[in-house]
């Protein structure tokens, strides 16, 4: 049976938030280490974009890979 467009799509968000969820922590501890440290204040956007970023990455990547399959 094809998978559906829309199954598709909410696979590459599921798939976009694990990896969001495991990267994103990960990232904002390597870049925001002064801050985490106390050293700086936390700057708060670039926080958000360390978690955009990777779900980003793995949707579009997701959609790409769907779309050339």
């Amino acid at each position: 049976m094809d998978e559906t467009s829309s199954n598709r799509n909410q696979r590459a968000i599921k798939r976009g938030i694990t990896v969001a969820a495991f990267i994103g922590p990960l990232l904002t501890l390597i870049n925001q280490w002064e801050a985490i440290a106390g050293q700086v204040p936390i700057v708060m956007w670039k926080v958000v974009l360390t978690f955009i970023v990777p779900f980003c990455v793995s949707y579009i990547s997701s959609r790409m890979a769907h779309r050339e399959s």
